[in-house]
């Protein structure tokens, strides 16, 4: 029996428990369940709340007794998770470009639709990280180690494994994977949710709505990843299985809220993080609260947040050398907050350089704003520097990307390598819109005048908070009211070329004369697109 990469398995192995010949790449168990739960009395013992002071409590359930799980397989794992809840749109664009060998050859076997696929996670909400919590965990595991000895994939028992395990959960799901050859094609197989569907995913795609917690809160996880390579079973070389729960949040011992990160090095410079890259037994200290954290084998930590505050959390320990601090604001849900090893910026400004190209891989020029800067990816096309950008107060920058015929990119950045960014058409989209026929008056060209209006959801009186951009002046429309005005020079045609962009809507575009200088411009939802 060989167990090697999805290419391998094509010519050598037979897969049992789903009647199924490899002659066909494996996909995840199809039809993941999901549950909901009614509270009982064990799951709403009060929980009680300590005083905000210096934390004394180490919190341990985000990784094993052993400190060995989750390990740098599974982190790997939850460090994917968390990046594609961040910025599902990036995730659509990576899943539908990573040239892996296993995920490209199992998104070509089975036919995957790349521009449906991109445009389902561009209409995603990003979601808080979710933490690790070894009960979730000790459950994964003993599915896994349970579908190793029958030879299985299937969902049999899983959600009873977590009640037996100590997790009381209001809601769940259940992903199971036991083809995977290795962490990353685990992930790409669960989120794409490849299938022998005509678009090439999975009906329903549950895999990744546990991911990305599309239908529900499912703020903990808990996956194992099992190494089986005997050659008297058709399972492997990895059986995963994750656990996805919304815990009863006022029960002992039990958390909707955490600070969520991974300690690692990006040795390899490939941008993402791999097994072999965390950081074990590395204190992670906020400055008030209840808990603290000592980061597992793969370098990850979770720890739960009972006050809403701005929190410094400092990193020590663990051969990362001189101790260090950032700051991180949470509100009422998780936020994420990884430490790269050697990468991290100075305090209080960051530089940020990059390339901007279409899906073809042409340069294009567009707007890129960050902390209030901007400038143009024209001279050349695709590229961009921004000096000196003030970070917030938790660290953090965030980019923002436009171009017309583009959906706009926008992302929260913790670290600031090189930004290869590659923007996705924003499609045919419903108008909302009247188009004023604006005159051509050269003799105006270069004049200034006032504009205004307001921006709005499609045909509601709802404002929108939108960045609008008018021959090279811009301003947002996020007042409450969804008004703008801006002074602006006229072209050399007498015009107004107005661009106005919001994360989640479908780029618009206006053109006007001095004539008609006050406009409502009604956008769509990135959703209504095809």
């Amino acid at each position: 029996m060989c167990k090697r990469s999805c290419t391998v398995l094509l010519f050598c192995c037979a897969l049992s428990g789903q009647g199924t010949s490899l002659a066909q790449v494996p996909y995840p168990e199809p039809d993941p369940p999901r549950e909901f739960l009614p509270a009982t009395d064990s799951m709403v013992t009060p929980q009680a709340l300590l005083p905000a002071a210096a934390p004394t409590i180490e919190w341990t359930y985000h990784r094993s007794a052993d400190m060995q799980h989750p390990n740098g397989e599974e982190q790997e794992q939850v460090w994917l998770i968390n990046r594609a809840r961040q910025d599902p749109t990036a995730e659509g664009i990576w899943l539908a470009t990573e040239t892996d060998r296993d995920v490209a050859f199992a998104r070509d076997w089975f036919g995957v639709d790349l521009n449906k696929l991109m445009s389902e996670f561009a209409a995603i909400a990003p979601k808080p990280p979710a933490a690790f919590d070894s009960r979730l965990y000790e459950a994964a595991k003993l599915h896994s180690d349970d579908l190793i000895a029958r030879d299985a994939q299937d969902h049999n028992n899983q959600f009873s494994r977590i009640s037996a395990a100590g997790f009381n959960y209001r809601s769940a799901r259940g992903n199971v994977f036991s083809y995977a050859a290795n962490s990353l094609n685990a992930h790409a197989g669960f989120n794409i949710d490849w299938g022998n569907e005509p678009d090439g995913m999975q009906t329903g795609r549950g895999h990744r709505k546990a991911i990305m917690s599309i239908d529900g809160d499912f703020t903990n996880v808990g996956l194992a990843s099992v190494v089986e390579t005997s050659v008297l079973t058709s399972v492997g070389e990895r059986v995963v299985t994750q656990n996805f729960a919304e815990a009863w949040a006022n029960g002992v011992d039990h958390f909707n809220r955490f600070i969520v990160g991974t300690v690692w090095e990006d040795i390899n410079s490939n941008g993402r993080y791999d097994a072999g890259e965390g950081y074990p037994g590395v204190m992670v200290e906020p400055d008030k609260g209840t808990y603290y954290a000592v980061t597992s084998a793969g370098g990850g930590y979770a720890i739960p947040i009972e006050t809403a505050d701005t929190y410094q959390v400092t990193f020590s320990g663990g051969g990362i050398g001189q101790a260090d601090s950032r700051d991180i604001a949470v509100g009422a849900e998780s936020v994420l907050l990884d430490y790269e090893v050697g990468t991290q910026p100075p305090p209080g400004t960051v530089d940020l350089d990059g390339f901007i190209e279409n899906l073809a891989g042409t340069p294009l020029c567009t707007m890129v704003l960050a902390s209030g800067q901007y400038m143009f990816s024209c001279n050349p096309d695709g590229e961009f520097s921004l000096t000196n950008l003030p970070t917030e107060p938790d660290g953090t920058i965030k980019l923002q990307v436009y171009a017309d015929g583009f959906r706009p990119h926008v992302a929260t950045l913790n670290s600031f390598p090189y930004q290869s960014i590659t923007m996705v058409p924003s499609g045919n989209c419903p108008d909302y819109n009247s188009h004023p026929a604006p005159g051509v008056y050269p003799n105006s060209a270069g004049n200034w005048i006032d504009i205004s209006g307001q921006v709005r959801l499609q045909d509601t009186a709802t404002p929108v908070c939108a960045m609008t951009l008018a021959n090279g002046q811009y301003m947002f429309s996020c007042d409450g009211s969804g008004s703008y005005n801006l002074r602006v020079p006229l072209d050399a045609n007498g015009q107004v070329k107005l661009q106005v962009y919001a994360d989640g809507f479908a780029p618009y575009v206006l053109l006007f004369d001095e004539y008609n200088t006050s406009n409502t411009v009604r956008l769509a939802r990135d959703s209504e697109c095809q």
